[in-house]
């Protein structure tokens, strides 16, 4: 039989479109409430609209670092004035605004203004930096600023003046701001020719040390026509974005006010200013220049938008969880690196050196009426040493009578060309005690750089002691069989200072949940972008502080208020030709921070699970930094400083690479010894070892050789170290006999 194909037939919505033949109009609601259909004029109209209102927003985000109309509360451009060699900063930041040339001291910094031209606010402050100060406030403004102008003499040459230089790497390793270079002084240059040139030579040397520069402006901004496109550029600029300053919330402080507070006793302090780059968490702690890390106790949001309606909304005060906080920083995300055996060792360890500081405090008898900085210079005899030390006996023995006293004031004093000469029992303050025994423990530079190339030439060779055993020389360390795939247990002997910081299950998930935390609070303790508040902060009545001339409070993230292990990746500055040892002081910008540490160098070997120390930073390799720190979570740039004779020299930039209590660091040492008689594989080996306890003490582990061949020792020969050993080839009477050994280092803690 037969069958045909027979189809269901369609009931859809769409028969009225084919009887149409094409799109069918949809209905709009229009303002009187009636509904109407568009037709395709109307649609590609409304499409058309659309389109470009949203590519209007994303141009202004763009451009503007805001979110275009979507946001009606959008944060003033902030820009920072430099001025370098003679040029004075604030004329040229009221010449930006268009302001006239009032009275410079009775300007209060920053100044805000709106260029109805350009429909832009717009904050300017100028930077006081000259050539040989500390670059500490152009790298804190470097940090905040949205546009940076450098203001720079046709006069001067870039190339030519070293710090303005080093300045410029330091802006650059932490992340440089859109730059706007206004070259001066071109006018009074002649004649035309000789103005060409300066003026080819400043685009070319802005071309190379700012090569993302907004543009080059030659003009001293003395006609209004000058001044308005400065301003036109400064407006209608793309911003460039930091990665690591976009992911924290951050306040340019406006205004300062201090208070005394009577009860309870304490110094209020109250900060100014507009949230910037992200939206703000009151119940985070803030890092603020000159205070360090404080938990605020009032927020105060004169002004604020709403996060779904983005509208304005009036002032409010913020409501902080601080106890909230500080449970959920101590939860399960993060463990402690030692046990509770650590922590009573490490308390046990400050006890002792508490101990040893009030033992160490010198009492000195010198003449009366001597200063505590005069009495540091005074060498004291064995027996002022020894009359020092009876009196302190004398001070434990309990009271002493008047009469006793009148005799012990009549020996103290002596008499000298007829006149009696009194003397008293003195204690050195800490500082004096501690200046003359710095400088004279100081390394000598010459003796520095002499290590340093000994161990480029002799890598991690020491020698055996002659007066001590090998064994209990070196009873810390342990030989390997292969430094990639033996063992070692990273639990195994740390240090007290481990009981104190924090390890993370996860590093990467937990940095990920910190920055994006901010989205998970509610709006009574959030201050969005662009707000106005006032952050009220209290001290100690004996707190000393010194007003910043740059104030810039940062938010900081979850967990970042705990202490960790810090590795950075960090590379020399050739400016800097100094040898550089391990655990030498350094100061360091790691991102808002501001800390001093004491870092060990370690190589960046990637995928093993140790990692070979340096005993020096080395020029043009890449070495890792570690050190402790408070937890910064990356991307964060690092700069290292070495203060000397109070000056701080730019030593290496980097990053941080990770936080990892765990990493193993190892010291390697090398004993060697040299072959007095050989035959074929067998050796006769001396002055690797002095004693035969030492030789039978590491009679298994393996030797190796300069020249590739591996052995091992068989017996000791005499009393004098001589030792008989063993290779797997024929060995020659030029080779050196090698023995290495590891000991796991950790960081060092700074000098208080």
């Amino acid at each position: 039989m037969n069958r045909g194909q027979k189809n269901k037939p369609f009931k859809g919505k769409s028969k009225g479109k084919r009887k149409q033949g094409g799109r069918v109009n949809k209905p709009v609601k229009e303002s009187g409430g009636a509904l109407t259909k568009m037709g395709r004029a109307d649609r590609r109209n409304a499409s058309l609209q659309k389109q470009k209102m949203s590519r209007k927003d994303r141009h202004d985000a763009h451009r503007l670092g805001v979110g275009g109309a979507s946001f009606p509360m959008s944060t003033p451009r902030l820009v920072g004035v430099l001025a370098l060699g003679q040029e004075h900063a604030p004329r040229y930041a009221l010449g930006l605004l268009g302001m006239d040339m009032i009275d410079e001291a009775t300007v209060a910094w920053p100044v805000t203004r709106t260029l109805p031209a350009w429909k832009t606010d717009v904050t300017v402050f100028p930077l006081s930096w000259k050539s040989g100060d500390a670059p500490d406030e152009v790298i804190l403004a470097g940090q905040c600023v949205d546009v940076l102008v450098i203001v720079q003499p046709v006069s001067l040459s870039l190339n030519e003046d070293e710090e303005v230089k080093l300045l410029i790497s330091a802006l650059k390793a932490q992340g440089m701001p859109s730059i706007l270079l206004l070259a001066t002084g071109l006018e009074s240059i002649e004649p035309m020719k000789r103005r060409n040139e300066l003026k080819k030579k400043i685009q070319s040397q802005a071309e190379f040390y700012f090569p993302d520069s907004l543009k080059v402006l030659f003009t001293d901004l003395n006609s209004e026509t000058d001044c308005k496109g400065a301003s036109r550029v400064l407006c209608q600029c793309r911003i460039r974005p930091v990665a690591w300053r976009d992911q924290r919330s951050q306040i340019f402080v406006e205004s300062i006010d201090v208070s005394q507070r009577s009860a309870p006793h304490a110094i209020v302090v109250r900060l100014r200013g507009r949230v910037r780059k992200k939206d703000m968490c009151v119940n985070r702690p803030f890092l603020v220049e000159g205070l360090g890390m404080l938990w605020p106790d009032c927020v105060e949001v004169e002004c604020h938008r709403d996060g779904t309606t983005k509208q304005l909304l009036p002032g409010r005060t913020a409501t902080i969880q601080r106890e909230r906080e500080k449970e959920r920083e101590l939860s399960g995300e993060v463990g402690m690196a030692a046990d509770a055996e650590s922590v009573r060792r490490a308390e046990e360890l400050e006890m002792k050196k508490r101990e040893m500081v009030e033992a160490l405090e010198v009492v000195k008898k010198v003449p009366k009426g001597t200063s505590g900085y005069q009495s540091a210079w005074i060498v004291e005899s064995d027996e002022e040493v020894e009359e020092s030390h009876e009196n302190e006996e004398d001070d434990t023995m309990g009271d002493v009578d008047d009469e006793t006293m009148e005799v012990v004031e009549e020996e103290g004093g002596r008499e000298k060309g007829g006149e009696k000469e009194e003397y008293e029992w003195i204690k050195l303050a800490e500082g004096l005690h501690h200046d003359r025994k710095s400088s004279m423990e100081e390394e000598d530079l010459d003796e520095k750089k002499e290590r340093e190339e000994e161990e480029f030439e002799f890598p991690d060779e020491v020698e055996a002691p002659l007066d001590q055993l090998a064994k209990k020389r070196f009873i810390k360390y342990r030989p390997l069989k292969s430094f990639r795939n033996t063992p070692w247990n990273k639990k195994a002997a740390i240090p007290e200072a481990y009981s104190h910081i924090v390890r993370f299950r996860s590093f990467g998930k937990t940095k990920r949940r910190a920055q994006h935390e901010v989205d998970l609070y509610d709006e009574s303790s959030m201050a969005r972008v662009g707000s106005m508040v006032n952050i009220i902060f209290s001290l100690a009545p004996n707190a000393q502080w010194v007003r910043p001339k740059l104030c810039v409070a940062f938010n900081l993230l979850s967990h970042e208020t705990c202490t960790s292990v810090l590795h950075c990746t960090v590379k020399r500055h050739p400016s800097y030709t100094d040898p550089v040892a391990a655990k030498e002081e350094m100061e360091v910008w790691l991102g808002p921070r501001r800390l001093n540490v004491r870092p060990i160098y370690s190589d960046t070997t990637f995928n093993v699970d140790k990692h070979k120390s340096d005993r020096f930073f080395h020029d043009n390799v890449s070495s890792m930094a570690t050190f402790y720190g408070p937890v910064t979570f990356p991307p964060a740039p690092i700069l290292m400083y070495k203060v000397e004779n109070g000056r701080k020299h730019l030593v290496a930039t980097g990053t941080l690479n990770a936080i990892d209590p765990d990493r193993v660091i190892l010291k390697k040492i090398i004993l060697t010894g040299r072959p007095i008689r050989v035959h074929k594989s067998k050796a006769i080996v001396r002055e690797m070892f002095f004693f035969p306890e030492d030789i039978r003490w590491y009679k298994t582990v393996e030797l190796r050789t300069k020249h590739g061949r591996v052995g091992h020792i068989l017996e000791p020969l005499g009393i004098h170290g001589y030792m008989k050993c063993v290779f797997d080839g024929n060995i020659s009477q030029a080779d050196t006999i090698m023995l290495a050994l590891y000991k796991r280092i950790f960081p060092v803690l700074p000098k208080c």
